[in-house]
Parts: structure tokens; sequence; C-alpha cells
């Protein structure tokens, strides 16, 4: 598996999003599952899929005439790798802009999230 260095584009977030939520697609499936999002051509998807392939997210193995597509990592491996991307790429490593965000959104986050949070600074101040 090649790593995964390279982050996705937005179409190939889409595309990816797609085959994390099943175990194996054929391009076929994210072509219908993509014409109820944004309809873009069968080939189009198809060519974004191999890019995914070469940025390591997913693997494929040809059966017969076609081509079956499976993810290489986890939804929440992929949602981790998101986050890191955003924080270096966008935040220049800020990371008080994201809490600045919580807080400010406060309203929007529920009393799970927040004793969740309260657990993760407490775990991480005991190291």
């Amino acid at each position: 598996m090649r790593t995964k260095s390279k982050s996705l584009s937005d179409n190939e977030v889409a595309l990816f999003k797609i085959c994390l939520d099943k175990e194996e697609v054929i391009v076929r499936d994210v072509y219908e599952q993509m014409l109820k999002i944004e309809p873009r051509s069968y080939m189009t998807i198809k060519t974004e899929m191999d890019n995914i392939v070469k940025k390591g997210f997913l693997k494929r193995r040809k059966l017969g005439p076609i081509f079956i597509y499976s993810s290489t990592i986890s939804k929440s491996q992929f949602i981790l790798n998101v986050i890191e991307n955003m924080v270096k790429n966008v935040l220049d490593n800020d990371l008080s802009l994201m809490v600045d965000f919580l807080v400010k959104n406060k309203h929007k986050i529920s009393y799970e999230d927040l004793k969740q949070f309260k657990k993760l600074i407490e775990k991480n101040e005991k190291k």
C-alpha cells in the first residue's frame, strides 16, 4: 500500500465517503450514488477513483472485466487524516483557532461531547 501523504480533493472526498460506507464497491455503485448528489460522467468517477487508489486511500482488485474497490483505512482514520490536514494546511498548526470555534459554537455541542472532551483533556494532562 502506498503512503497517504497526499490529501484528497473535494470531489475525491465525496467519492471516498461513498466507498467508506460499503465494504467493497464497483465504479457503477459510486456513479449511481453520485448521480443523487452531483452528476458527473462515469469516466470522471472512474478516473477519480483510480487517483484515490494512487494516493493510497483505496485499493482495487480485478474480478473478470471489472475492478472492485475497497478502502485501505477506516472511517475514523480518514476523519483523523482530514482533521490533521485541516490543522496543518488551513489553521497553520494553530489549534487555538479550532478551540475558539468550538467555544463560540457551544450551543451545537452536546453534554455528552463536553464530557468526552473533559475526559480527553484529563487523560492528556496525566501524560
